[in-house]
């Protein structure tokens, strides 16, 4: 039973020890900071995810990790990123390579920092180690003998690869040796073939060299041709560069000219070492044609000088370095730099600025102010932190822009600035004049090079509306390579508002396609609908439309389909405003006249014309309008065609007509037919030449007229018809016949028309009879006067007719007349008969055209009634 029990404990105790043994790795592996998670075992030892942990920092992490073989080891993993740590633990470099067994490793994607990944591949067995790194569609090779420390690499790298505009290929090679505790022997060739940019005729090849000999380099570069580069420049073919030092940065020697030309202006770099002094010597950065300054730098030793600077650059920005500064030539270091930015107005300052270096990487500490005005703005800002390649942090950034009407303060967090996507937030806050409105954007790089978010933004027109009228804009936007665009989607709407006693229905700007920002203009297409306005005497129905642009350019085309009205407005650079073409086509409907001191019936117009806006407003016009009919009231007008010309200057107008206007009908109580007038206005006087109409029979002429005048214009009249005349009573009393003729001076009132003076007379025979009407005997019977009067002018025979009136303002006629002729029925009587007469003329034609109005109705509804 005892030796049962010591067996019992032996085997516990050989378990227990094995899964000791097995769990030392990982506890060993924690301890040093390794993590994992996802250990499992599918044809092989399979780890979704292997990293090391310090702190908060993760410096090597690897994903999908693949054991699939021993013999020889064979290792693949989906990626491995390795990135700088804010652990202050130093990791000594590798000194020598471990006796390895016979292993195979792959990579298909390794990141160092934020660069863009590659493929690797590892071999090793007895000591040979072979490896292929690529990139997209290039790939270098390597070879390295673990006992004699020979090495050897050789690949090609499409120029495309790097830069989609880029054109040509970069080839690599080099050997040398490399072993523990051994002096650095290489030699490098680097040679490019056919480099240019796409779309440049410039082509060229360039060579490059590097020789080691620890502690001891040098390296040349030339040039063949003018090389073509980004945004137009070129760098030209020269003297090249050569140089030479040590590896604890003592700059032996350099010598070089390299010289760059573009749209903006040229640069050019030179330096020249000390003959006198080893290690010593100068160099000079020169900008010309279009920009300008020169930066002077000097090296020696370890240590390079850079003297104060101011440099013009783009669009009259300049940089200037305040004093100078001492940097030491060295892997590792800092420098302090008083750096400050000009543009315009518009000064930034970097205070305690600082640039540091190490072989993980630059970044720069310290903090910007702003300050200054730009296009008659005041600004104020600034930005206190730390930014590199590894991110952004510290302070939120705060700029501040003021005028007289607008306030806008913008910021923008940097805590989240971070590689890979560098996600950004920021917001404004103002107001312009009493619009307040804030605005707020987001965005990330993409996975292509460029940005891409949301944009959203609101306006509050309370102070200046009743009710509503809120404006907001949303939308996606991108940057990529220098071109901003708005989603196609975006939109602009404003909601329902009231002002006063208007109604302003909803509207709304949409892009139909992506609206793109580029060289200085927007390039696409928005949807216009704006749901109308409602005022106390007028509507405007729905109107829709869209807004195509190009650039500086624009053409807006839009309708109101309840008025079969169309608008095109087109638009483009001038001087220093704008300016266009314009054109419109309209039904003539009793719609478009709410609101107006007429009402329109029917016809057409159509006109077009051009603008143009440069510090004021100025456009011109033709018109055509064919075939209107209009009311004024009980005024009737038909048959109008006019040929107008409209002139406007800064507020002010001139209309005229390009030929003679034609109406085919006024009715005023009596019709006036056929008229024709030229003239001209300013919208406030109005001046007609050439008048011409019939009336009663005859005609009204007159050279001109103006309207309003406070002057007495004549009127001439001929041929008036008085039978016509005598018909304008209900119930004439008096039958006549034959023409007057004469003048009338006019006063045209605003409101009114006075006549002062007018003379009418016979233009021939005239003839009166007076109808024996039951009233007529009867006044003739009651008064034996009267009978004797109308005994002798019953008939009458007019050799002469003349009549003299004057109307007031009013529309009261005061009428003398002097008849004189003979009654052939009494034996040729002579007759001198006088008389006067009193009558509102306003009210008389009234009557008349009420009267026509009525019986129009009855006779329109008679034929109605008489089907019933």
């Amino acid at each position: 039973m005892a030796a049962w029990s010591r067996r019992r404990i032996g085997v516990v105790a050989t378990l227990v020890i094995l899964v000791l043994l097995l769990l030392l790795p990982f506890v060993i592996a924690w301890s040093l900071g390794w993590r994992w998670q996802g250990i499992g075992w599918r044809q092989g030892l399979v780890i979704t995810g292997l990293w090391q942990q310090q702190g908060e920092c993760r410096p090597l992490s690897l994903r999908g990790l693949r054991l699939s073989s021993l013999r020889p080891i064979t290792v693949t993993v989906d990626s491995v990123s390795i990135r700088q740590s804010d652990s202050d633990t130093a990791t000594e470099p590798l000194s020598e390579l471990p006796d390895l067994p016979a292993l195979h490793v792959k990579v298909w994607a390794l990141q160092w920092q934020d660069y863009p990944p590659l493929s690797l591949e590892l071999t090793q067995e007895n000591g040979h180690w072979r490896g292929r790194a690529g990139f997209r569609n290039g790939e270098v090779l390597g070879d390295y003998q673990q006992d004699s420390g020979a090495w050897q690499v050789h690949g090609q790298i499409p120029v495309s690869d790097l830069d989609s505009r880029a054109i040509g290929v970069v080839e690599l090679g080099g050997s040398g040796q490399w072993l523990p505790d051994q002096p650095i022997r290489a030699e490098l060739a680097l040679a490019g073939s056919e480099l240019g940019m796409a779309g440049e005729d410039y082509r060229a090849n360039l060579s490059g060299t590097v020789t080691v000999e620890q502690p001891r380099w040098q390296a040349s570069l030339t040039l063949s041709d003018p090389l073509a580069l980004p945004a137009g420049w070129r760098l030209l073919p020269g003297e090249g560069l050569t140089a030479s030092g040590t590896f604890d940065g003592l700059i032996e020697q350099a010598k070089g000219r390299l010289q760059a030309r573009g749209p903006q202006g040229q640069a050019l770099l030179t330096l020249a070492s000390d003959d006198q002094r080893l290690g010593a010597g100068q160099g000079r950065l020169t900008l010309s044609e279009g920009m300008d300054g020169t930066v002077a730098f000097q090296w020696q030793g370890v240590q390079l000088l850079v003297a104060p600077f101011e440099l013009t650059l783009l669009e009259q920005m300049r940089l200037s370095l305040r004093e100078s500064v001492t940097m030491p030539l060295a892997a590792d270091g800092e420098v302090t730099l008083p750096l400050s930015a000009h543009y315009q107005g518009a000064t930034v300052t970097a205070e305690n600025s600082q640039l540091l270096w190490s072989p993980d990487g630059v970044h720069w500490q310290g903090a910007l102010s702003l300050s200054g005005q730009w296009q008659g703005y005041r600004l104020s800002g600034g930005w206190r932190g730390r930014a590199g390649a590894d991110g952004v942090s510290g302070e939120p950034l705060k700029v501040r822009l003021e005028n007289a009407d607008l306030s806008v303060e913008a910021t923008a967090p940097v805590a989240e600035l971070k590689p890979p996507h560098w996600p950004v937030q920021a917001s404004l806050k103002g107001h312009y004049q009493r619009l307040p409105f804030q605005a707020r954007m987001s965005g990330r790089r993409d996975d292509h090079g460029g940005w891409a978010g949301s944009l959203d933004a609101d306006v509050d027109a309370a102070d200046y509306l009743d009710q509503g009228g809120t404006a907001r804009l949303d939308g996606r936007w991108q940057w990529r390579e220098g071109v901003f665009t708005l989603a196609s989607g975006a939109a602009i709407s404003v909601a329902q508002a009231v002002h006063g006693k208007m109604l302003l229905k909803p509207l709304s700007l949409t892009a139909r396609t992506p609206l793109r920002y580029q060289d200085g203009g927007i390039h696409g297409q928005l949807a216009l609908r704006g749901e109308g306005l409602l005022a106390e005497r007028w509507e405007l129905p729905v109107l829709t439309g869209t807004v195509n642009l190009n650039g500086q350019r624009a053409r807006a085309e839009l309708a109101v389909k309840d008025w079969e009205a169309s608008l095109a407005v087109s638009a483009r650079p001038f001087g220093t405003g704008y300016a266009g073409d314009l054109s419109l086509a309209s039904a003539l409907r009793p719609e478009l006249s709410r609101g107006l001191g007429f009402t329109l019936q029917s016809g057409q117009l159509v006109a077009d014309g051009d603008w143009l806006w440069d510090e004021v407003v100025s456009f011109g016009v033709k018109a055509n309008v064919s075939g209107a009919d209009l009311d004024w009231g009980s005024v009737l007008a038909r048959g109008l065609n006019a040929r107008l010309a409209l002139d406007w200057q800064d507020g002010e107008a001139d209309l005229r007509t390009r030929e003679p206007i034609s109406l085919a009908s006024v009715d005023v109580g009596t019709p006036i037919t056929n008229i024709r007038l030229s003239g001209h206005s300013d919208l406030e006087v109005w001046r007609f030449s050439d008048i011409r109409a019939e009336v009663l029979g005859g005609e009204v002429l007159a050279p001109k007229l103006q309207w309003p005048s406070d002057q007495w214009q004549t009127v001439v009249v001929t041929g008036i018809d008085l039978n016509q005349v005598a018909a304008l009573q209900n119930e004439p009393a008096v039958s006549l016949s034959g023409t007057v003729g004469g003048y009338l001076p006019l006063r045209l009132s605003r409101n009114s028309m006075a006549v002062r003076g007018g003379r009418l007379s016979n233009e021939g025979p005239l003839s009166l009879e007076v109808p024996m009407t039951s009233a007529v005997q009867a006044m003739a019977q009651s008064n034996q006067a009267v009978g004797l009067a109308l005994d002798s002018l019953n008939p009458l025979l007019i050799s002469r007719f003349f009549a003299q009136l004057d109307m007031e303002d009013s529309g009261w006629l005061d009428a003398a007349v002097t008849i004189e002729g003979i009654n052939p029925q009494q034996n040729r009587l002579p007759v001198v008969f006088n008389y006067t007469h009193k009558e509102n003329v306003r009210d008389l034609l009234r009557s008349l055209r009420i009267g026509d109005q009525i019986t129009d109705e009855i006779m329109n509804r008679t034929p109605m009634e008489s089907t019933q």
